[in-house]
């Protein structure tokens, strides 16, 4: 008789703990993954460079230890933290979890996992996840060499979040050379919500009878909200909106400024970070996203599960959901005037935009949470050449 398996030990490395404020839609991955694998074929750990003292991070070290994922790292402090002591702190994670493989969800925590798998005496094996399809946007010069020459042969394994991202990495010439195939694992929404069907919403956080339109996402400019506001100006000329923005990040200040320079303040409501979101969706007319890049926006599955009609902006993972006059609209990015025409026209066709709303809420199913992590856990058990551990049935 066969030995039984012993779980695999699966390391995800993340920037932070601070969901929605100081850290996004990728920690917010490779978050969910942790918790989502099962616990009889792994067991589980988060490394995180960086703590900031948040009812959110809170909340989410509170989620992980309930589900038994430990949690290494800075996990107490919030006083800066050089790189230095960034790497003994990550190599003492390596002492003590001693994992089997690491998952890497950004541009830092990549060079990490290589550093460690490398450098360490357990060699793990590395899996890259990219979630965005613009990397090393600060450093380019040594982001270029480090995408062409080191990761395509360093990793054992890349994930990409939407094919528009796995289409770019397979394109570089070493992985080209190699023929260095690298995985598609879309993003996706919990499978409870594919069962939502449009009920009565709780009350409103603003009260108007003028449309609504809600956009969400970190006050940054990959988001686009520039763009939106300036749309925005274009629309209320013609037909009064009301516009919430949800989320906080660096530019809140700057986009606030800009509303009232543009006179359309009264309009604009930004209701900062919410963990109400899906709460909020069933007040919105329409849902607005106008980034000027992405990965695979959950937000915007989540709206289309909510029956709320979309417009984005043909970019990335945004054009591999939305089917454009069929599922909702697509326009270009950093196009302010295009993004007000297709909000016009949303408000000006409501029966149409509902038709798109019911198609797309039938879409959904290759995007589901479950299959995301049912993927992971398939990738880990092939990387060490190991059959997938079931439960016994008794």
């Amino acid at each position: 008789m066969a030995p039984p398996m012993r779980p695999i030990r699966v390391l995800q490395i993340v920037s932070g703990l601070d969901i929605g404020r100081l850290s996004g839609g990728a920690e917010y991955f490779a978050l969910r993954l942790a918790v989502g694998l099962a616990p009889e074929q792994f067991h589980r750990a988060v490394y995180v460079p960086t703590w900031h003292a948040t009812d959110t991070a809170h909340a989410w070290r509170q989620r992980l230890n309930a589900n038994g994922v430990a949690l290494y790292g800075a996990t107490a402090t919030s006083t800066p933290r050089t790189l230095t002591t960034q790497l003994q702190d990550y190599r003492r994670a390596l002492d003590a979890f001693r994992p089997d493989i690491v998952t890497s969800h950004s541009e830092r925590a990549d060079l990490f996992n290589l550093w460690g798998k490398f450098t360490h005496p357990a060699h793990p094996r590395s899996v890259r996840t990219v979630h965005i399809d613009q990397q090393w946007t600060t450093h380019p010069l040594f982001g270029s060499g480090y995408e062409h020459l080191v990761a395509p042969v360093a990793f054992d394994a890349q994930v990409a979040v939407s094919a528009t991202i796995q289409a770019i990495l397979e394109r570089r010439w070493l992985a080209r050379i190699l023929r260095k195939r690298v995985h598609v694992f879309y993003n996706g929404i919990d499978a409870d919500l594919l069962r939502l069907r449009p009920a009565a919403t709780p009350p409103s956080p603003i009260t108007t009878q003028h449309p609504i339109l809600i956009s969400v996402g970190r006050l940054t400019e990959q988001k686009g909200f520039g763009y939106l506001l300036a749309a925005l100006r274009r629309v209320i000329g013609s037909h009064p909106v009301h516009l919430w923005i949800i989320g906080a990040g660096p530019l809140e200040q700057t986009l606030r400024d800009q509303a009232a320079a543009l006179a359309i303040d009264p309009y604009v409501h930004f209701l900062g970070w919410r963990s109400d979101v899906l709460a909020l969706l069933p007040h919105a007319d329409l849902f607005v996203s106008a980034s000027l890049w992405e990965g695979l926006p959950t937000v915007l599955l989540e709206a289309m599960a909510c029956h709320v009609p979309v417009i984005a902006t043909r970019v990335s993972g945004s054009k591999e959901i939305v089917s454009d006059h069929a599922t909702g609209l697509l326009v270009p990015p950093q196009d302010d005037a295009a993004l007000a025409a297709a909000i016009l026209w949303a408000l000006e066709h409501p029966t149409q935009m509902k038709q798109y709303a019911q198609a797309a809420s039938l879409s959904l199913h290759r995007y589901t949470f479950e299959n995301t992590v049912a993927q992971f856990s398939a990738l880990y058990h092939r990387l060490l050449n190991v059959q997938t551990a079931l439960p016994t049935r008794q």
